[in-house]
């Protein structure tokens, strides 16, 4: 603490010095650093909820509705050991295909109908929503699927967000919305029913029903052991599918005193048609208190939360911005080991708030022209364990230096250190496996530098080290990344991306990720490991105004195995290709 409080200081002291020293505007990574925030996953919902596409024209109500339809597909172009077996029951085809219609500004709507590889149905999965907004003291009325972003996220939040990054405030700061309609990827995290937000002078008021079948994963006993939100391909996945009921209800109140002042109060209470394991029960009460406190450069935002047997869960986060030069964003958390609430998902390194304590802190610094600084700590713990009769323990450290040098160059180095008791497989004496507590220590080393030709012309160069040691055993493992991406693009019509890799790692565990420009709406995170190359080429073509065309091609081959995957996944040779399209139509 004394090192950090030190580090503050000296950053403020700074910050005073150069407080007429301007800066420039780096804002043209500032999406990268945001999708790398969330998570390895490949087909993360977050740019559901985020994505920057045009935004449907607002016409007059006696017009006619705008419209923008997406229709998507992608597909391996190797056939995997599932369908040649007949143990997937669908075709490998990923098909998604939405429309957003609006009448006039206070009329919406949206149906999204999405199946992923290897399930039967084209609407394997369906979305909905329809919004009236602006009826006197009524702000909103969602009848569909929606999620409610309240407080810091301890009772509700919407299934997904930012985790830690290169952006210290884009998962520690939350800043909900209250009521938003649903209409995305995710298959789990949000409510369907109908919900009202209504708004009268300082008050605002929140009032929620919902009721929908989930899909869990179910013991002997008839008690559910997990949510289960994957594939629906073979006989025993299909199983699980909506075997389980859940009806959510309750109702959220804020108070704004002041413009500096605000506060809110949440309630909701879930019930469930099969007991949770986990939790011991099958009807769940959460409460939440929040506040929003902004005195000029400092801003305070907390919540406390309790459920019906008072296990008390709680966030403060503290956000100082002395001038235009430094940010400080301090946190701390503590949640309870007996805190359970499915729609809970405020910032952790776990998800869920639940059985976790940490103390986090992170600095952005403008030091000179061009010259940025970020970096954090994160210390945090798990009071209890499911396999031990003690606590596990980790830290994490972040720092990242940008230099845009001159109006064309600019260069990223970032180190990242996260060390974190895990179980490790081992033989005693006797040569029985046994399983035994063991320090993980995981470095990451990057060189990122991005050159532009010309306003037309991007090129990226990125070499990325990746290390990772085990206590105990000895045992280290190494990952090496190069890549070299090519940005195109014309005054109007289109643009192009390439990039090639080459990786080589011990394992999987030693593996690099890396963020891909995708289809509009598509985050990809794909982790790279063993010894390879991967290329993909990325072409957006503006037909018309209201038509736009994408198409990616992406390519890898392994070369440390004869076949890519395991199981029913399994590809038949060293290599998977994928092809994407994609329409989005605006009318």
């Amino acid at each position: 603490m004394i090192r950090l409080t030190h580090i503050f200081l000296l950053f403020l002291w700074l910050s005073s010095a150069l407080s007429q020293i301007d800066s420039e505007d780096t804002t043209d990574v500032e999406i990268e650093k945001l999708v790398e925030q969330t998570t390895d996953e490949e087909d993360s919902q977050l740019l559901d909820a985020f994505e920057t596409e045009p935004k449907i024209i607002q016409k007059n109500i006696w017009s006619l509705p705008s419209v923008a339809v997406r229709s998507r597909i992608r597909q391996k172009l190797q056939t995997s050991h599932g369908y040649n077996e007949g143990k997937y029951l669908g075709s490998p085809v990923v098909s998604y295909q939405r429309i957003k219609l609006s009448q006039g500004k206070n009329i919406s709507g949206g149906l999204l109908v999405e199946k992923d590889a290897g399930e039967r149905k084209f609407n394997d999965y369906t979305n909905y929503f329809i919004r009236i907004q602006n009826l006197g003291f009524i702000k909103s009325v969602v009848i569909g699927d929606y999620v409610i972003e309240a407080g810091q996220g301890l009772v509700m939040w919407r299934g997904y967000d930012f985790t830690k990054g290169a952006n210290i405030k884009a998962g520690s700061l939350r800043k909900g919305r209250d009521l938003m309609p649903h209409l995305s990827a995710d298959e789990v995290g949000f409510l369907r029913g109908f919900a009202t937000l209504l708004n009268w002078r300082r008050f605002t008021g929140l009032i929620f029903y919902s009721n929908k079948n989930l899909s869990a994963s179910v013991d002997s006993l008839g008690n559910v052991t997990s949510f289960y939100s994957g594939y629906y391909r073979t006989n025993s996945e299909i199983a699980k599918r909506e075997n389980l009921n859940e009806k959510v209800f309750g109702a959220r109140t804020t108070y704004e005193l002041y413009k500096e002042f605000k506060f809110g109060l949440t309630w909701a209470v879930s019930s469930y048609s099969k007991q949770i394991k986990a939790a011991g029960n099958n009807f769940f009460s959460n409460y939440g208190f929040d506040y929003t406190l902004k005195m000029n450069r400092i801003n305070l935002y907390g919540e406390v939360a309790a459920n019906s047997k008072m296990e008390l869960s709680g966030v403060s986060v503290l956000s100082i911005s002395p001038n235009a030069f430094v940010d400080v964003v301090a946190l701390y958390r503590n949640y309870s080991p007996n805190y359970f609430n499915r729609f809970a998902n405020p910032f952790g390194e776990s998800f869920g708030g639940s059985n976790e304590e940490g103390f986090f802190i992170g600095l952005e610094l403008k030091l000179f022209r061009g010259i940025k600084l970020i970096g954090y700590s994160d210390k945090f713990v798990f009071p209890k364990s499911k396999e031990l009769n003690f606590s596990k323990r980790g830290n994490e450290y972040f720092s990242q230096f940008e230099y845009k040098i001159n109006k064309n160059l600019f260069v990223t180095l970032r180190y990242k250190n996260k060390s974190s008791d895990d179980f490790q497989k081992n033989l005693d004496e006797m040569n029985r496996e046994i399983r035994i507590i063991d320090q993980t220590v995981r470095s990451n080393y990057r060189i990122n530098v991005d050159y532009d030709l010309s306003k037309f012309v991007r090129l990226r160069w990125r070499f990325e080290y990746r290390t990772v040691n085990s206590n105990l055993t000895k045992a280290t493992e190494i990952g090496r990344m190069l890549l070299q991406d090519l940005s195109i693009r014309s005054k109007k019509r289109w643009t192009l991306n390439f990039r090639i890799s080459y990786f080589k790692s011990d394992s999987y565990y030693s593996g690099i990720s890396q963020y891909e420009n995708d289809l509009r709406g598509v985050l990809s995170i794909p982790l790279l490991y063993g010894q390879g190359i991967k290329w993909y080429v990325l072409l957006k073509y503006q037909i018309i105004n209201s038509l736009d065309f994408s198409l990616k091609y992406s390519y890898l081959i392994r070369e440390d195995v004869r076949k890519i995957g395991s199981g029913w996944d399994e590809l038949p040779a060293n290599v998977d290709n994928r092809i994407g399209l994609q329409l989005d139509v605006r009318l």
